[in-house]
């Protein structure tokens, strides 16, 4: 239908933009990540939004319970309705014109304007009877060769190496696709780069709580630990997940947030945070409180 879309392309944004001064009421299928920016950009030219997402909350991929409610909270403060554990059955209309939607449960929502945001797979139907191995993407080495020799392949399509699980799996996100073309189009001229592996990272500012989400932020099975600081009530949380001593994962939610990229570092580098481990918590935690070897290698890295 021709008020129903997608968004993950710019020209989907830029439709949408040309029929929104008509909408009053739009449905977006999906709270993750996608999802979350239609609504932003819904909600701040004035159009009423309604999300139904199949999970419990939002952003159930990229944050836990506690963080979770409170972005519900300020999307439901900003005028968002919020329906969790439901989904879109059926997209009613006239002709090909959407004018609502049927839940689950049966509920009907009245719209002139619906957005899919269910998340995308790779898109690897074009090599299907090629040889080239596939799995939830296209699998590749340390070197972003697939099993078929002189055939490269990186970015979101790649199921490449998740250095935190030591599994191979999808990560479709700018940075990670960016060093990985880089490295395949250096072993492709015949270079020798290797591809370390790269982690999740999120991030998303909906009006009054900017979210970071980094690594593992569901750990499960043993040898985890979890730092918690939790300020709801001002819309604040920081998580910082630990394991064998080393960062592995980091939830931050309101003001923390400009301390992600040190966060990111750490993670990287898994470097023991035995030394100040304390410190993680406190919305000061920086360069300050961690020992004079590890500031030292950082300032001569940086010159």
């Amino acid at each position: 239908r021709k008020n129903v879309y997608t968004f993950t392309k710019w020209s989907d944004a830029e439709e949408i933009m040309k029929i929104s001064k008509k909408v009053q009421k739009a449905v977006v299928i999906g709270a993750g990540m996608i999802g979350l920016k239609a609504i932003e950009g819904l909600n701040a030219i004035g159009i009423d939004v309604t999300v139904v997402e199949l999970a419990p909350e939002v952003l159930s991929r990229a944050l836990d319970k506690d963080a979770s409610r409170i972005v519900q909270r300020k999307m439901e403060e900003a005028g968002v309705e919020v329906i969790t554990n439901n989904e879109v059955v059926e997209i009613t209309g006239k002709g090909n014109t959407a004018t609502g939607v049927v839940l689950r449960d049966k509920k009907k929502i009245k719209c002139d304007l619906v957005i899919v945001a269910i998340g995308v797979i790779p898109n690897t139907g074009f090599i299907k009877e090629s040889g080239i191995k596939i799995n939830r993407g296209i699998v590749v080495d340390e070197r972003m060769e697939t099993n078929v020799k002189g055939v490269y392949a990186a970015g979101d399509v790649v199921e490449a190496l998740n250095m935190l699980t030591n599994e191979k799996m999808p990560i479709p996100i700018w940075p990670l696709a960016y060093r990985q073309g880089s490295i395949a189009g250096d072993n492709m001229s015949g270079g020798t780069l290797v591809y370390k592996g790269g982690f999740p990272m999120n991030s998303i500012e909906f009006p009054g709580a900017p979210t970071i989400s980094l690594g593992i932020i569901d750990p499960r099975g043993e040898g985890y630990e979890s730092l918690i600081k939790n300020d709801s009530k001002n819309g604040n949380y920081k998580r910082i997940i630990i394991k064998n001593e080393r960062l592995v994962g980091a939830i931050l939610v309101g003001d923390d947030v400009d301390r992600a990229g040190i966060l990111t570092g750490l993670i990287k580098e898994q470097k023991p945070v035995t030394a100040f481990k304390d410190k993680l918590l406190d919305r000061n935690f920086g360069f300050v409180h961690m020992p004079k070897e590890y500031r030292r290698e950082k300032l001569e890295k940086a010159i």
